[in-house]
């Protein structure tokens, strides 16, 4: 049988920094068709508030607001808040590690909402590679519940981006 398949994404990111505070914006949307039936709808929204007391060390609040059709999620809203440390941070490199407690609270589409605190940790990493040619990068995050360990959200994106102009990219990631 023919398959007609139909898919867009959406994949964006925006980082402000001042010499005191940074603000991140992230978020993506997939949506796609085969041979007219939907077969993926989901989409996730992160921003992020860094406040720093020192050069490397940091304070941060942000929040998460995703869903997905097909895993029941009608929205899953995380915020968090903890603390940073930059280890490095430059045009060329930049690696972050951060830890904290955060609120969960799943609105599911067929199943009981629910909501529970977790712990929170996250590693932010990115390099270029090649006199600006192609960054590669890594980010992940992790979010346990402690009243019940084996209930483990993990996000995570490895890839290299290649830069075009004004602040766009491709990449290919994992």
């Amino acid at each position: 049988f023919p398959s007609h398949d139909s898919n867009l994404q959406f994949n964006g990111e925006s980082v402000l920094r001042g010499l005191e505070d940074r603000y991140t914006v992230q978020g993506f949307y997939y949506w796609a068709e085969d041979s007219g039936e939907q077969t993926q709808n989901n989409g996730r929204v992160r921003g992020q508030y860094d406040s720093f007391f020192s050069k490397k060390w940091y304070g941060y609040v942000n929040t998460v607001q995703e869903k997905d059709r097909f895993r029941d999620i009608r929205l899953r809203s995380t915020y968090s808040l903890g603390n940073g440390y930059q280890f490095y941070e430059g045009d060329k490199r930049n690696l972050s590690l951060e830890g904290g407690l955060s609120f969960i609270r799943q609105d599911y589409l067929q199943a009981a909402d629910e909501s529970h605190v977790a712990l929170r940790w996250a590693v932010n990493y990115n390099q270029y590679l090649f006199e600006h040619f192609m960054q590669a990068f890594h980010r992940h995050e992790v979010l346990v519940t402690p009243r019940n360990p084996s209930q483990v959200l993990l996000y995570s994106s490895t890839g290299l981006r290649f830069p075009f102009i004004f602040g766009l990219s491709a990449s290919t990631q994992v």
